[in-house]
């Protein structure tokens, strides 16, 4: 074989692993939009634009509600898909698909760069190519990714990825080019001026791309053979990214630590408990990258038991004892084993934000997007490299070939499930029958059967989602989406609600932090009675507000969601003594907030009270209210009309 033609090998393979990764996924865009893509998504009318013009963008980048940033990078994505495309599930999963492939090249092309940065970098340029090949196939195929690309709305954590990977691609070649030549300067700034605000505001966790690149100049460069004034602007650098934002965290966590503490309200766990329990979680991570089993792969891992302490359960403590000393190597081993060391300081701190201390759900598959990189390059650098037993490297290969088998095959099978919310759904809850979520969905889904009206299955479906709903609710007694899915059920559909499901429901919730599935469920309930699809008597109803109303964990946007929908509950049943009371306790309750008093305000007029509506309209002028300019607008008018002669 000439030269020209081995140079190209490399990219005939990589051409030929990306299209074997497009069939791999293919059968999940055939599904539709589910759970987390509806409301981001679906209901999300500023996301759905009808022009490409700045005002209309504008409007979509701002629409996010997850995230303290918006997310608009991400937003705008969603809005200019729609745009082409409309909301059609098919073109959203395969833009994330190609989005998924776009970072199969970067994870190329940075593992030939980093891995030409370790002792191996003389040898061969096959045994580069070799390795870099074999990563790049271990973590396109790897099921572990599945959720992070087939569910639409992770699309936010493959941009967050892809702005991150060339971020690090841009710090490689111009660290390499301002120690080789003294250029570069440019290269490195964009990396962190460009990448890094790029791949933030696609998620949050795009912050970890300055983590990254500290762990390259530690791993890797380590401030050799620099002129002075360049290291100089490199500590500059890493000391504006990362040392001083690092303490300045730190330092308003300790100032205000309730930034934090607050969060844990909406909870069923404490700050404590989910350090603990995610210790236990990383090693759950660790183990599905390196023996990928997808019967184990969910979208709700509810089932994992909490460590209340160290001992409880017992695993807690090993885990912990664990991940210290995964820690403890991976910096000791920085100089003999520069490969394992920085692929296990890579998981570890990309799971930094979502996996320590913030008050997230416990565990998500796909955090581990991006954090795998660093255990897939491990597997496949040590399983590859001829260097290190020449006698077992043809061995060692065949192994890693069949492993590559092994997750794409495991992956597209999986794929094959996402193509049918409920063969996943039903598929997940038999290796997963401790998930009080996924007895609750698959309550759901007959639920909805049960509205097709198909009266010949009417018995038996009723008797399958009540049973999965009773499932749910004893696996997890304060699963309040499963009782008043229980409640609609039989309330729905002519049978009698039981008396302890309403009695249960009022005191979850009255004492329980409200989810945001919960938050769903209310909404749900009451425009279900709304409706009259629901017959509960006004004192059920009333009993399971007033038990939301003095909800002590309330507070954010969640309770203004809630307080929002009983406003409109209660002025739809033209019960505006019951509004008012509703209205002028979130006021009371939270006197910063937009919403609640708009809605005072609103209801004030409805009453005549027009001198009280006047003063709490003056009270918004002070505060920034640009969200909510059209209906401050619209109340201005109807004021300045009452009091026109």
């Amino acid at each position: 074989m000439s030269a020209t033609s081995s140079r190209k090998v490399p990219y005939i393979v990589l051409a030929m692993l990306l299209f074997a990764c497009f069939i791999i996924y293919y059968p999940a865009s055939q599904g539709g939009f589910i759970y987390d893509d509806l409301p981001n998504i679906v209901s999300n009318k500023k996301l759905q634009i009808d022009s490409l013009q700045a005002d209309e963008l504008l409007k979509a980048m701002t629409s996010g509600k997850s995230g303290p940033l918006k997310r608009p990078v991400s937003m705008l994505s969603f809005a200019i898909n729609y745009y082409f495309t409309g909301l059609n599930p098919y073109y959203f999963r395969i833009v994330n698909i190609l989005i998924h492939l776009i970072n199969g090249l970067l994870i190329y092309i940075l593992t030939r760069k980093i891995i030409g940065l370790t002792e191996c970098k003389n040898s061969k340029n096959k045994t580069i190519e070799i390795a870099s090949l074999a990563t790049t196939a271990l973590w396109l195929f790897h099921p572990i990714n599945i959720s992070g690309v087939v569910y639409i709305v992770q699309r936010i954590n493959e941009l967050a990825a892809l702005f991150t990977l060339t971020g690090l691609i841009l710090f490689i070649y111009g660290r390499q080019m301002l120690q080789e030549r003294n250029q570069g300067r440019f290269l490195i700034a964009s990396a962190f001026l460009f990448c890094a605000p790029l791949a933030v505001f696609s998620k949050e966790n795009g912050a970890l791309i300055v983590l990254f690149i500290g762990l390259l100049e530690l791993v890797f460069f380590k401030f050799k053979d620099l002129k002075n004034y360049n290291k100089l602007y490199l500590a500059a650098l890493y000391c504006i990214f990362i040392i001083i934002p690092f303490i300045a965290i730190l330092l308003s966590l300790y100032l205000e630590p309730q930034i934090l503490l607050s969060g844990y309200k909406q909870q069923e766990f404490t700050l404590y408990e989910r350090i603990l329990t995610e210790q236990r979680v990383l090693w759950f991570y660790i183990y599905m990258i390196f023996v990928p089993d997808i019967t184990q792969l969910s979208l709700f891992h509810d089932d994992i038991v909490l460590s209340r302490s160290l001992v409880s359960p017992a695993t807690t403590s090993i885990a912990v004892a664990g991940t210290s000393i995964l820690l403890i190597l991976a910096l000791i081993l920085r100089k003999q084993a520069k490969i394992l060391s920085f692929g296990m300081l890579f998981f570890l701190s990309g799971h930094l934000i979502e996996s320590t201390i913030l008050p997230l759900q416990i565990a998500f598959e796909h955090r581990n997007y991006l954090p795998s990189y660093g255990l897939v390059l491990i597997a496949a650098y040590y399983l590859t490299n001829k260097e290190f037993s020449e006698k077992t490297v043809n061995i060692r290969r065949i192994l890693f070939a069949l492993l590559i088998v092994i997750v794409g095959v495991s992956t597209y099978i999986k794929s094959t499930q996402w193509a049918n919310t409920q063969l996943l759904i039903f598929y997940e809850l038999e290796h997963k029958p401790e998930s009080s979520q996924l007895n609750y969905e698959a309550g759901i889904f007959f639920a909805k059967m049960l509205d097709k009206r198909n009266i010949k299955n009417q018995d038996k479906l009723y008797e399958n989602a009540e049973k999965y709903f009773h499932n749910a609710i004893e696996l997890n007694p304060n699963n309040t989406e499963a009782m008043i899915g229980l409640i609609i059920l039989s309330s729905s559909n002519g049978y009698k609600t039981d008396v302890s499901v309403i009695e249960q429901l009022a005191n979850t919730l009255s004492s329980q932090p409200i989810t945001i599935t919960g938050n769903r469920a209310i909404h749900a309930l009451l425009k279900c009675q709304l409706t009259n699809e629901c017959v509960l008597r006004n004192d059920v109803i009333n009993r399971l507000i007033d038990s939301v109303l003095d909800n002590r964990y309330l507070s954010g946007e969640r309770m203004e969601l809630i307080y929002k929908d009983i406003f409109e509950y209660y002025v739809s049943r033209d019960d505006l003594e019951s509004a008012y009371r509703v209205s002028k306790k979130g006021v009371i309750n939270d006197e910063s907030s937009i919403i609640l008093r708009i809605l005072y305000i609103r209801l004030l007029i409805m009453t005549d009270n027009m001198d009280d509506a006047r003063k709490q309209l003056e009270l918004l002028g002070s505060t920034n209210t640009k969200e909510y300019e059209s209906d401050i607008s619209m109340l201005n008018a109807i004021l300045n009309r009452s009091s026109t002669p």
